[in-house]
């Protein structure tokens, strides 16, 4: 190794994990992002190594389609840089405590399609993820139905009855499923 190949500089790749120089990174560098309305941010070597808020990747990892190319104006982001690429990413569910892949098409999805801020993360696996929405939908169908305690007709109050049981609130089950055979 030369003496002056010892101070050109490289950085790691997030994808793939490999030290990379600016000619590795074509695709990447020399985009501009728009921030907070007018700036323009160049994304250029210095930045990327200067900062880890950024999800990037090198060209090989883009050609051999380990990660999918980012369109800026596809996703929605005001105090956080958009994401340039998307790599399968192993994460930690906050829920249950296992080991998940975020796939490069589901966050292409989330921050392109959903249109979801650059900024959110996803936390929770899949089946956590339902798992939670299920709650939210029984909870907010419990809510209408609640809403006019006077309005509660027999199958009203089983549905309740149910959606109680099903939230694991066997009390409150018994009580509506009580209250429907009065009626």
């Amino acid at each position: 190794m030369k003496l002056k190949d010892r101070y050109i500089k490289r950085i790691v790749c997030p994808c793939c994990k490999e030290k990379k120089l600016a000619e590795d990174l074509t695709l990447s560098l020399g985009r501009k992002v728009h921030m907070w309305g007018s700036r323009e941010i160049n994304i250029d070597f210095e930045f990327l190594s200067k900062t880890q808020a950024v999800d990037w990747t090198c060209d090989k990892c883009l050609n051999e389609k380990k990660a999918i190319q980012a369109i800026f104006d596809n996703q929605k982001y005001i105090d956080k840089l958009p994401r340039l690429a998307y790599f399968d990413k192993e994460i930690v569910c906050r829920s249950c405590g296992v080991e998940y892949n975020f796939s490069k098409e589901e966050q292409k999805f989330w921050y392109e399609d959903l249109q979801f801020w650059t900024q959110s993360d996803c936390t929770n696996c899949k089946k956590c993820r339902m798992k939670i929405r299920e709650e939210r939908n029984l909870n907010t169908e419990l809510s209408e139905l609640l809403k006019n305690k006077t309005d509660l007709d027999k199958q009203k109050l089983v549905r309740i009855s149910d959606i109680y049981k099903l939230m694991g609130k066997d009390e409150k089950s018994k009580e509506y499923l009580t209250k429907s055979r009065r009626k």
